[in-house]
């Protein structure tokens, strides 16, 4: 990922990365590898997922005469952040509806996920353009097949595989760390020994969602020791 996104420059002019569309089976992480890989380059992030989102108005804004009318919340997460090349997840993008009644998800991408087009972004609530063109995009995708030939071409498609056993060690202990900072501990408040780890191994399958909360178990058994302690 990081050599697909990797800024360059041509004739000292910055370059923008094409958008990533991520694929993989669901619960391998897909979306937890662009939070982490934005977090270390320090570009703030908005995460959405869009399986059941029945309209396209969060990229292009509802027009006014609407009862329940806004902005794009695309813009309205750049003002928040007040950084114009931030990074945007969106989640199961396989499975946005795709009726048009309100507008095609996946067809409404099409203008954010183009240079030259989101130089001219349109905002119907607000009735003005905007420059979308320095934003990064990141899909993640079950079945691409499911994505319209459009929708693909302008990504850099990635294969995500499930984790294995022998990712266990590295995995725990990320996930042990975002426990941690939850639960508003220090960094290092739990330790997780060898037999930790073993038990671990033994009941992970591949699914990053049921082994989070075999972590969570963990970090919970630890407190009850040190409170009995």
């Amino acid at each position: 990922m990081r050599r697909t996104y990797d800024t360059r420059a041509r004739f000292g002019k910055f370059i923008r990365p094409r958008p990533i569309l991520l694929v993989g089976p669901s619960g391998t992480g897909k979306s937890t590898l662009a939070r982490e890989f934005f977090r270390c380059m320090d570009i703030p992030t908005s995460t959405r997922n869009v399986s059941s989102m029945p309209d396209s108005f969060y990229l292009t804004g509802n027009h006014k005469g609407f009862s329940e009318s806004g902005p794009s919340e695309v813009l309205e997460e750049m003002a928040r952040t007040k950084c114009p090349n931030m990074a945007f997840i969106l989640d199961e993008i396989d499975k946005a509806p795709r009726h048009r009644d309100y507008g095609c998800f996946q067809d409404a991408l099409l203008m954010v996920l183009d240079r030259k087009e989101a130089e001219t972004f349109k905002d119907f609530w607000l009735n003005l353009t905007a420059d979308l063109s320095w934003l990064s995009w990141v899909l993640t995708a079950n079945d691409v097949d499911r994505l319209t030939a459009p929708l693909r071409s302008r990504c850099t498609v990635i294969q995500v595989n499930a984790p294995t056993a022998s990712d266990v060690p590295v995995l725990a202990r990320n996930l042990i760390r975002e426990i941690e900072e939850e639960r508003g501990l220090y960094p290092g408040w739990y330790q997780l020994d060898n037999m930790d780890m073993t038990a671990l191994k033994k009941v992970f399958r591949g699914d990053l969602r049921t082994f989070r909360k075999y972590v969570e178990v963990v970090a919970d058994s630890k407190d009850d020791h040190m409170v009995r302690a």
